[in-house]
This record gives structure tokens, sequence and C-alpha cells, in this order.
């Protein structure tokens, strides 16, 4: 009995000590006993809040822990804000352009510190014992942040209901004024008799100014408009072929003007009353396309027409350069011609017109 009893609690103490010794493993591993034995160094983190940091709050940089708070946090000088004192493991090194910020684990989770770098190629590190200036201080992230938000938000809409609440004032009083003066009761009835009168004037424009005569003395004046329109058009195409024989006179006078610059010294002077009357030419027909100068006489003057139908025969028969008017001379009545002269001998022939020698 005595060898079962001892062999029996044997067994039951090798059970005991392996539990232990499992207990123990599971402690170190999950606890925060080895964090015992790692050698830390500190530095001090201003911040504007610290609602949620205790003694034993975590520091995580990437979301993998690198220290810890090892005191509660404490008031700054100017009592705007708390110092928070950071215990950093020794094989972790910090950038000096990191930010620092307060952050939420889950929506009922526990506050951490939580550390950003800038991803700067900058190989200088805070210092032990170093307190940080503001400047790498950010806001709350997490649900923090949304606290922060909605806080601001919150703040925001009271300024905007504030607001909101002097323009309704404001309008209120708008509205009395209106409502006592601009409508009131003499302001209403002149705007009515206004309104009428208004109503008369336009019934007489309608009945007066655009009735059934105005409209059919309108119809017929567009009409007669178009119909003068027509004329000018046609008389314009009339006038074209005057202008083309004109314009093949001025060529011709052109070309004279050429062979008498070769005869003639004073070539200069013969180009230059050319060219003047080739402008004049082209006035004359700028004038006949408008309606104006000598051609729409000719439709109403009898006389002036057969005049220039004159004109034409003598420049037929004697070209521009030795025209003379010998109409007259050919209509002279039989009776006063006088008697035929004997023969006189020959003269040398006198040249007349434009050009003499």
């Amino acid at each position: 009995m005595e060898e079962r009893d001892k062999k029996t609690e044997l067994l039951v103490g090798l059970f005991l000590t392996i539990g232990l010794l499992l207990i123990a493993l599971l402690v170190l591993q999950f606890g925060s006993v080895r964090e015992l034995f790692k050698t830390s160094y500190e530095i001090v983190v201003p911040f504007p809040d610290g609602t949620g940091i205790r003694d034993g709050t975590p520091v995580r940089l990437g979301g993998s822990k690198v220290g810890k708070v090892p005191r509660q946090p404490v008031l700054d000088a100017d009592f705007k804000g708390v110092l928070i004192t950071l215990e950093i493991y020794d094989s972790v090194k910090i950038p000096k352009d990191a930010k620092f910020g307060i952050g939420t684990a889950g929506l009922l989770g526990d506050s951490f510190i939580e550390i950003r770098t800038t991803g700067s190629k900058e190989q200088t590190y805070i210092e032990p014992g170093t307190e940080l200036p503001k400047e790498n201080v950010v806001g709350a992230t997490g649900l923090g942040a949304l606290q922060d938000s909605a806080k601001d938000l919150g703040k925001q809409a009271e300024d905007v209901l504030a607001e909101i609440k002097l323009a309704v004032k404001d309008l209120r009083v708008s509205l009395d004024k209106i409502n006592g003066k601009a409508l009131g009761d003499d302001n209403m009835k002149e705007l009515k008799e206004s309104f009428a009168h208004l109503n008369s004037v336009l019934k007489r424009l309608d009945e007066k100014t655009l009735g059934e005569e105005t409209s059919k003395d309108v119809k017929e004046a567009v009409a007669s408009f178009k119909e003068a329109a027509k004329s000018m058009q046609l008389a314009a195409q009339k006038f074209d072929p005057i202008v083309t024989k004109l314009g093949n006179a001025s060529g011709k006078i052109e070309s004279a003007a050429g062979k008498a610059d070769t005869v003639m010294g004073n070539a200069d002077k013969a180009i230059k009353s050319i060219d003047e009357a080739a402008v004049s030419l082209g006035k004359v027909g700028t004038d006949l396309r408008k309606g104006e100068g000598l051609l729409p006489a000719l439709i109403h003057d009898r006389s002036l027409k057969n005049e220039f139908s004159m004109l034409i025969s003598n420049l037929r028969q004697k070209g521009i350069l030795w025209y003379k008017d010998k109409a007259g001379e050919q209509q002279v009545k039989p009776s006063q011609t006088q008697p035929q002269q004997q023969p006189q001998p020959q003269k040398p022939e006198k040249r007349s017109g434009l050009f003499r020698r």
C-alpha cells in the first residue's frame, strides 16, 4: 500500500510541476514579465489632452509595441496640456521628424501612443531624455479623431445656428417694414390704379397703333418697297453693259497714253491725266451702281438721252482721240448750206483732239 501511495503522489507532483511550468511559459510569452528584462530609454512628449493615458499604456510604431508609459501624465507649466513620458526599448530608434499621437484600439478599446514616421532618409534619431517640441505632436487617430471631428462639427453647427437666428431676426424686421409701409393700403391702392392705367394704355395701343388699318398700310408699304427694290435691280442690270463699255474705253485710253509716251516728251502729264480720267470713270461706275449721276437721269430726260446718243455716234465715227462734235453740222437744213467753192490747193491737215502736234 505504501509503495502504491508513493507512486500516486509522484505522478501527481510531476503533473503539477508540468502544469506550473506551462503556466509560467504562458505568463512569460503573453504577459509583461519579459519586459522587465529589457533595457529602455525615456523621452517626454507634450500633448494638449491626455485622456485615456495611464501607467502602462503601450507605445506602438507601425502596429508593434515599442515601449510603454511608465507613469501618469503631468500638467505642463502653462496648464494648457500634459507632459507624457514614454519608455522606449533600446533596440528601437525613433527619427527626429517622427510624429506622436493618441489612438484608440477598437470601439471600446484602450488608448495607446502612436508613432508615425515620415519616411525620410534622415538618419538622426531622438536622443534619450529629450523633450520634444509641439511640432512633433499630431491630433488623435482612430476613434479619437472621429470624436475630435464630431466636436469641431458640433462647434461649427452652433456657430451656423447662431448666424441663422440673427438672419431670421433681420428677416422678420424687414418683413414687418414691408407689411407696414410698402404693402400698406394706400400703396396697394396706388399700385392697382397704376396697373389699370397701364392696361388702358396697352388696350389703346392695340386698337389704334396695331389695328387692321395700320397693318394693311404696313403691308402695302412693304410691297411698294419690294417693287422699288426690284426696279432698282433691273436698272442696275441695264447699266452693267454701259459700265463694261466705259471700262473698255478706259483701256483704250491707257493704250493711247502708252503710245503718246514714245511720241511726245510730255508723257508724264498725259499719263497723269489718263489716271485721273480712269479714277473719274471708276467713280462714274460707282455712281451708276448707287443710282446717282448722269445715266439715271437719262431714264427721265429725253433731250439728255438724245444728246448722249449723239455722243455715242460721234465716238463710234471719230474715236476718242480725234473726237469732234459734228452732229450739229449734220443736222443743218439744205437751205442753209453754202454754195460749193472752187477746189483749193491742199494744205497740210490740221489734227484736232486731245493731242495736237
